[in-house]
């Protein structure tokens, strides 16, 4: 019986984990999802079409991805996401310290050069973390110049819509929306 209990917490877990990660900033490959509909104020509508358990495919108003897991060990995931004009290289950890939800560091080559920090908080019962994320990003170009957003997200549904808020970066605000089915 407890045996059972833990594999529906597991399973239950990455399915909220898997809603709450589906923002591409991430990188981390949603399981559970067919499909993904995000609309963002600074990228615009995209959908994501989950093909197989490792591949998914963007198709953006900006550009067409493919997005692969390359492996997963325990809660540490790495992924790759390759379209014409850019190569990216995710290393994700959930739950890798006390404090956070989620840990991302990406790495990208070819049109616009980055590395990338994402992580989302714990809030430790102050807010309900199954409905609402905070978190923050923090972007180094080649240019070495440095973009810091705060992320808000707030789950509408149980499953399905999250809407996004982030602070800071290139605009002062920006607004998102994501579909999950």
């Amino acid at each position: 019986m407890r045996t059972l209990v833990i594999i529906f917490s597991i399973l239950y877990g990455s399915l909220l984990l898997a809603n709450v990660l589906s923002e591409p900033e991430f990188g981390y490959v949603p399981v559970g999802e067919a499909a993904s509909y995000i609309w963002s104020s600074e990228n615009g509508s995209k959908l994501v079409v989950r093909l197989k358990d490792n591949l998914m495919v963007n198709f953006g108003q900006k550009e067409i991805a493919a997005h692969f897991r390359l492996f997963t060990i325990l809660t540490l995931e790495t992924s790759i996401s390759i379209s014409p004009q850019t190569v990216k290289f995710y290393i994700q950890d959930r739950k890798p310290f006390l404090a956070f939800n989620h840990l991302s560091l990406s790495f990208s080559f070819g049109k616009d050069e980055n590395v990338r920090v994402a992580s989302l908080f714990e809030t430790y019962g102050i807010l309900p973390d199954e409905y609402i994320n905070t978190g923050f990003i923090i972007s180094i170009g080649k240019s070495y110049e440095i973009t810091t957003k705060l992320i808000a997200q707030v789950r509408l549904w149980r499953v399905g819509m999250i809407a996004s808020m982030n602070l800071g970066g290139g605009k002062a605000c920006g607004l998102s929306f994501f579909f999950s089915f």
